[in-house]
């Protein structure tokens, strides 16, 4: 008997383990610096092969936070940007399409250095019900080192 209670023990640890596992994601980042002094003023350079048009998204939760912010091709970026912002995004199927990983950058408009990053990347258990507002809120939340807006990244 006893040997019974120690290997029931044991798969109750091996599936809290593995369901724990099932539920990761992390966020991540260097936080941009912002300058005040130069405007804050945020280009969103919107990715050719991005269907879903992520850049409105970024643009939105930009505004959001009290930040100026338009989106568009990069020859169309305004004389004023501080900083152009782009972005990586990779997307996994598992019973539904769901964004796995999000990453923007924040580059110098002259030298195209990189001044800061934020990323997102989760699972599809640590992402349902997601949408892809909430991982841009992640993300931009690591690029500022400011906390998400959303109530659900919490």
């Amino acid at each position: 008997m006893p040997n019974r209670k120690l290997f029931t023990f044991c798969m109750l640890v091996v599936s809290v383990a593995l369901l724990n596992g099932c539920a990761s994601g992390q966020t991540g980042g260097s936080a941009l610096a912002l300058n005040p002094s130069a405007g804050n003023v945020f280009f969103v350079e919107r990715q050719p092969e991005d269907k879903r048009n992520l850049a409105v998204g970024i643009v939105k939760n930009l505004s959001d936070r009290g930040l100026t912010a338009t989106w568009g091709e990069l020859d169309a970026a305004p004389a004023n940007v501080a900083y152009i912002l782009r972005y990586t995004d990779r997307w996994s199927w598992d019973m539904r399409m769901f964004l796995a990983d999000l990453r923007i950058e924040a580059r110098d408009p002259q030298t195209g250095a990189l001044l800061g990053y934020g990323q997102s990347v989760q699972n599809s258990m640590k992402a349902m019900g997601w949408t892809h507002d909430t991982v841009i809120d992640l993300a931009v939340a690591e690029l500022l080192g400011q906390a998400p807006l959303l109530p659900d990244t919490q």
